[in-house]
């Protein structure tokens, strides 16, 4: 059990005692995630590795970050973009380690997906430099094991991206790999193609 301050003990005491009760061994901390975020993280960094839960808690992470970004994309035009803009800032550390574990663990494809996803949310509150520097890790990585049509939206987006930020030499790059990834699909790389140009 963490609380934010022995305060909280009196309302915890019953939860601890209840525990106890059940047989479920519990250990009482008192540790602010506010005051002192990093001492947490390590703490339960500390847990999660001890019981073997680290990697499954970090897909987990990854793969609930990336359902509710991809849920709130079609939602960062129209009336709830604002209410949609401050949830994704408010969420904006899990959105950071989702991407982080995903190129750490090697999940690429869904990093990119994650990416694309959040792309309209970093234009439209002007962080280019943090989106770019995604798409610029994650474009590095691009393969053929990942869809075409989402290899030319990460490319296409960050190319944007780096027009935003004056960064022409990787725009370019960029536009000119997805246009040509467009190209080489034929009918199937079609619909993308304005999105490349």
């Amino acid at each position: 059990i963490v609380m934010g301050s022995d305060s909280d003990w009196p309302k915890i005491k019953a939860a601890a005692a209840a525990l106890d009760e059940f047989g479920v061994q519990c250990e009482v901390h008192v540790m602010s995630a506010h005051r002192t975020p990093e001492i947490v993280r390590q703490y339960a960094q500390g847990k999660l590795e001890a019981s073997g839960e680290w990697e499954a808690a970090h897909d987990r992470l990854l793969s609930t970050v990336l359902a509710a970004s991809e849920a709130a994309a079609p939602l960062l035009v129209g009336p709830h973009q604002q209410q949609t803009l401050d949830g994704l800032e408010a969420d904006a550390g899990n959105l950071r380690a989702a991407l982080d574990w995903a190129l750490a663990a090697n999940r690429i494809e869904a990093g990119v997906r994650l990416a694309v996803a959040l792309y309209q949310f970093w234009d439209r509150r002007g962080h280019w430099r943090e989106g770019f520097g995604w798409f610029e890790r994650l474009n590095d990585r691009l393969d053929d094991t990942i869809p075409p049509g989402l290899r030319v939206q990460a490319l296409s987006y960050g190319s944007f991206l780096a027009m935003s930020l004056y960064q022409l030499p990787a725009a370019l790059r960029w536009s000119e790999t997805a246009l040509a990834l467009c190209e080489a699909a034929g009918a199937a790389g079609a619909p993308f193609l304005g999105l490349a140009l």
